[in-house]
């Protein structure tokens, strides 16, 4: 469920303020309520009966609901002590109840250290984060031009060999990082290779099928947004919250062969705990040779090894007496390797 305690549309018509004046928003030291929400009411999430409210509510359907998962707009302008609350009450009541939000740093009137965003991600590490570098690194810079690496950007190689393994140089654990390319703002992943090429192109498909499945093999929670997985545009809109159905309306092409693909490797990442680490370790590697990204896991019984490449160039690769369990796209199978011309990756497994 998503909740969104951080402001209010027009705090004028909302009844916070006639009950305790002043008391629901947060005010600088002019007295004025803050803006950084841009919405110019932010929540003082740090009064005791506003605290209680929000506390009260997710336990309310945490009990009564049976909600599982909690997802926190813009949770940058929260405060840790309320996001500590949450997590010790939610979890006394259900504790895999899955907390994550939006971590981006919000200027706010709250103490740099008191913010729960990415940089103080050690300081609550019980909830997971949006991870804009893995977004940015696979998809490119949200309006600009560039790139990412799923489109062929060779430079951005080690980011995502950064990103694959979980980012740790981000976070304390991989599960705080919802690894994703696309959600309901910004553009589709789709729209944003329009913007970046000026034209469409069949490759397009290819490299959509290339971001969605390392997001479904990468360290960390996968993402994905409704759509995702047929190639959905919006037409260019970037936030289409208040747009007609013929930019949001969803035109299911549930018989692509893509939707195939990735339901079939979602069943891998289920299948192998490898996928689902729980921290840094030696049983995660990754290297590259030439323009070839290789990620292996590992553990006492086989080993995962994924061939990762972003190029449309024919490439040999090694079975190494392994079987090929997952081409994104055709690969043909001779002589104890592996034969590819386009991009995606590509998963041998080997028992010991």
């Amino acid at each position: 469920m998503d909740v969104v305690y951080n402001h209010v549309f027009k705090y004028k018509t909302f009844p916070y303020d006639d009950l305790v004046p002043g008391y629901f928003y947060r005010h600088d030291h002019f007295n004025k309520m803050t803006d950084a929400s841009y919405c110019g009411n932010d929540i003082e999430t740090r009064n005791y009966m506003v605290r209680k409210l929000i506390v009260d509510s997710l336990k309310h359907w945490a009990l009564h609901f049976q909600i599982d998962g909690f997802r926190f707009d813009l949770m940058g302008l929260m405060d840790m002590d309320t996001m500590h609350l949450i997590e010790k009450e939610l979890k006394t009541i259900n504790p895999s109840i899955m907390l994550y939000g939006e971590g981006w740093n919000m200027l706010t009137e709250v103490p740099a250290r008191q913010r729960p965003n990415l940089g103080n991600q050690a300081m609550f590490p019980g909830f997971a984060q949006f991870n804009d570098f893995f977004r940015n690194t696979m998809k490119g810079e949200l309006h600009g031009p560039e790139l990412g690496f799923a489109m062929g950007n060779k430079h951005l190689m080690y980011k995502a060999m950064d990103a694959m393994v979980g980012s740790p140089t981000m976070f304390t654990s991989p599960n705080q990082s919802i690894n994703y390319v696309e959600c309901h703002d910004n553009l589709t992943f789709y729209d944003k290779m329009l913007l970046s090429c000026g034209f469409e192109n069949p490759d397009f498909k290819i490299c959509q099928d290339l971001a969605n499945h390392l997001i479904a093999i990468a360290q960390g929670v996968p993402f994905y947004h409704a759509g995702q997985e047929f190639y959905r545009s919006k037409k260019g809109v970037e936030n289409s919250y208040n747009s007609p159905d013929a930019i949001n309306q969803i035109h299911w092409h549930v018989q692509e062969e893509s939707v195939n693909k990735l339901k079939k490797l979602l069943k891998l990442r289920k299948k192998y705990s490898l996928y689902r680490q729980t921290s840094y370790n030696n049983s995660i590697t990754i290297s590259r040779e030439n323009n070839v990204i290789i990620y292996k896991l590992e553990n006492k019984k086989e080993i995962l090894v994924h061939y990762i490449k972003n190029y449309f160039d024919l490439e040999k690769l090694p079975l190494m007496h392994g079987e090929l369990i997952f081409p994104s796209q055709k690969a043909l199978s001779e002589d104890s390797y592996i034969y590819v011309d386009q991009p995606g990756i590509y998963i041998v497994h080997i028992k010991k």
